[in-house]
């Protein structure tokens, strides 16, 4: 498969997570591996106060079409396809496999995008974090019960960059429900694994090599995931 192409994809019950985890993400990019962390704890950024928004290169802000946008970033939905001409958003369904549909989406507020990932707008005030800012009321995610007949599935977010060292900062959480347990890949290498949160916001920082010009970000699950914002601030670009 083309690095960088990205995909979507669903497996039927039985297939093994872990087998299933390794091959889709190590399918994106056979490059050298970036560098692993080395606990969970050094993922972890938790809190807000460890957000370099001014340092950032690329702000994302991951939510519905109609959502508010924190000032500086870019809106991602469910809709975002990537295209060379905007040069970011979720990958094609490049081997794709379909596996019957999504139900019981009114919980997300409407049918899965063309991209198959869902999104949510929680609003102000509401769930067991009333004070919610423009980041934190929504995200973009997917959730595997709705899949009909479905194990599993991965969702590729594919954003292009220079080449180089980078710290992608992640703020993952939902104010009202809980998401989870998912792995976390970039450039086709598991660094986050299990994450998973219930009612609550966690902001998490991994260091990352990119040497296609793309910066590629799967997520994997059996459950469900969710994520809120990203940024990506460069480190060491090669020349």
């Amino acid at each position: 498969m083309k690095a960088g192409a990205g995909f979507r994809r669903a497996w039927r019950p039985g297939v093994l997570a872990a087998w299933v985890v390794t091959a889709l993400c190590a399918a994106q990019n056979e490059g050298p591996e970036a560098p692993r962390l080395g606990a969970a704890a050094e993922a972890e950024s938790g809190t807000m106060g460890n957000w370099p928004e001014a340092r950032a290169a690329l702000r994302f802000d991951f939510g519905t079409a109609a959502s508010p946008v924190q000032n500086g970033y870019t809106k991602v939905s469910k809709n975002t396809a990537y295209s060379p001409k905007t040069g970011y958003g979720w990958g094609a369904a490049l081997g794709r496999e379909q596996v019957g549909s999504h139900s019981g989406v009114a919980e997300w507020g409407g049918a899965a995008g063309s991209t198959g990932v869902l999104d949510r707008d929680r609003g102000f005030g509401s769930g067991r974090n009333p004070g919610h800012s423009d980041l934190e009321r929504d995200f973009v995610g997917s959730i595997v019960v709705y899949l009909k007949d479905c194990d599993g599935v991965a969702d590729t977010f594919i954003a292009d960059i220079p080449n180089g060292a980078y710290r992608v900062y992640c703020l993952f959480g939902d104010g009202q429900y809980g998401s989870g347990p998912f792995d976390l890949c970039f450039q086709g290498k598991v660094m986050d694994r299990a994450i998973r949160f219930q009612g609550s916001f966690s902001y998490r920082e991994y260091p990352v090599i990119v040497e296609t010009e793309k910066l590629i970000v799967t997520f994997v699950t059996r459950n469900s995931w969710a994520i809120n914002a990203m940024l990506v601030v460069p480190t060491e670009l090669k020349k």
